[in-house]
Parts: structure tokens; C-alpha cells; sequence
């Protein structure tokens, strides 16, 4: 198999935390619809692990930057 190929965003430090802020209430406000789901709890928004491990990504980058993530 063919190694990935990586990808680079450019963004600024700043942009990048709006970014991770704005991921962070996102997977927030999925957390309470699964859980007020109670009756299905296998029902749930699509790209939530994608978003999660995206965002994990980004605060390292923020981090390797220099920037600060909180």
C-alpha cells in the first residue's frame, strides 16, 4: 500500500484556537444530544470521532507552535 501523503493547513495560532473553541462546543453540544437520547444510544451525529481526533491534531500543532490551547 502507498504511504499517505501528508496535508498542510496554514493558519494562524489565533485562528487555529478559534478553530479548536468552535470544535470543542460542537463536541459538547453532541455529548448532550447523545445523552438525551437515552432510549438510543447508538443514534448519533456523524463525524463525531473524525472531529474529535482532528481537534486533538490541531491543539498539538497550536502547542508546537508555541501558542497556548486553553
Amino acid at each position: 500500500m502507498a504511504e499517505a501523503k501528508p496535508v498542510t493547513l496554514m493558519l494562524s495560532v489565533e485562528d487555529a484556537r478559534h478553530l479548536s473553541s468552535g470544535m470543542a462546543d460542537l463536541l459538547c453540544w453532541c455529548r448532550g444530544f447523545i445523552a438525551g437520547r437515552a432510549d438510543d444510544h447508538d443514534s448519533h451525529p456523524m463525524g463525531v470521532e473524525q472531529t474529535r481526533t482532528l481537534r486533538l491534531k490541531l491543539i498539538r500543532a497550536i502547542e508546537d507552535a508555541g501558542g497556548e490551547t486553553a
